[in-house]
């Protein structure tokens, strides 16, 4: 695993075609702009600060 700061995988998301729709407490959710049905939910690690927060992801 490796941690991947949440604030570069938001922008990734953002490059990705997607816009933030809403956050639902720690949940951060986004749609995409040209297909509507596509939904994704991301959030940060809970041991992790919301300035400092982190994502793992598998490789």
């Amino acid at each position: 695993m490796r941690n991947v700061a949440f604030a570069d995988v938001m922008d990734l998301v953002e490059g990705l075609g997607f816009y933030q729709a809403r956050v639902s407490g720690s949940h951060h959710i986004f749609a995409h702009r040209y297909i509507p049905e596509l939904i994704l939910t991301i959030r940060p690690r809970p041991s992790q600060t919301q300035s400092d927060s982190a994502v793992h992801t598998d490789r």
